[in-house]
């Protein structure tokens, strides 16, 4: 949910402004171009952050899920993904 709520810009910039989309990268269309871009990690503490493994999450959901909808529907859709189908990052 902190990253639907950073995808719409519910929290403070310097919050949102640790995420960026892949187009900043690529300036061509590409099918990833609306997911975020996922950091580079060389620890593999660093692997734990919300900000790499809340973009893994994020860009998972984004190919499933439907994320233009109200929070409490966008929660209710990811509570019933996660009951009925086995997920492995």
């Amino acid at each position: 949910m902190f990253m639907f709520n950073v995808k719409r810009g519910y929290y403070p910039t310097y919050i949102c402004n640790m995420f960026e989309y892949n187009t900043i990268y690529y300036h061509y269309c590409t099918r990833q171009q609306q997911k975020f871009h996922i950091p580079l990690c060389r620890e593999n503490f660093s692997k734990n952050s919300i900000r790499y493994k809340g973009v893994l999450i994020w860009n998972y959901f984004v190919d499933i899920l439907e994320h233009n909808c109200s929070y409490h529907t966008f929660k209710k859709r990811i509570k019933n993904h996660l009951l009925y189908n086995e997920i492995t990052f």
